[in-house]
């Protein structure tokens, strides 16, 4: 446990979130990238941080992520609604 998160070493690799005061779990380009280096078998096309602020670019644009009212520098998955 670290401030308002958790790093976790598992088997399949590094995990590192934060809960940001609230249910949901917080994630950045930085914590995106480490987990993905550490998988570079599995995630091949997010080995830079470059590559993972355009897709997090695009996700926000599609309204699939959303920053946290109060602590904007973490994103957290939007609720999606049904039609």
């Amino acid at each position: 446990m670290h401030g308002i998160g958790c790093w976790v070493n598992l088997p399949e690799g590094e995990v590192d979130f934060d809960f940001a005061y609230s249910n949901h779990v917080g994630f950045d380009t930085w914590r995106l990238w480490s987990y993905a280096k550490h998988s570079q078998n599995r995630y091949p096309d997010y080995q830079n941080q470059a590559d993972i602020e355009r897709a997090l670019a695009d996700a926000s644009a599609a309204g699939v992520i959303e920053p946290f009212e109060n602590y904007p520098r973490l994103l957290r998955l939007t609720e999606m609604k049904s039609a």
